[in-house]
């Protein structure tokens, strides 16, 4: 349902969308404090991946009614929405692009 595009989306899908993709995107940005090793930032890159999926699969499910009962269904659809955010505009989802930012602020 989400793979096509954030353009092709209902209002509410798209709604859906923007909350799911935010709710990932504000928990993979969290800062940590400084790691010591390699192996520490691995595994603390690795919490946070699981935290942001946990976190956008519970709002994904609070928002959507009629999300699927099967975990691997959820967790696909969790990542297609990602993906289709992530796809229509890497600079503004990772925060990378200011220019963009600034532009759709007016």
């Amino acid at each position: 349902m989400y793979s096509s595009g954030p353009e092709r989306l209902a209002e509410k899908q798209r709604k859906i969308l923007r909350a799911v993709a935010l709710t990932y995107r504000r928990v993979m940005r969290a800062s940590y404090g400084p790691a010591a090793t390699r192996a520490e930032v691995s595994r603390r890159d690795q919490k946070r991946q699981e935290e942001a999926l946990a976190a956008a699969t519970a709002e994904y499910r609070r928002l959507d009614p009629s999300a699927p009962d099967d975990p691997l269904e959820v967790s696909g659809e969790v990542n297609r929405i990602i993906a289709a955010a992530i796809n229509a505009d890497p600079g503004w989802f990772w925060g990378t692009d200011r220019t963009l930012d600034a532009r759709r602020r007016g």
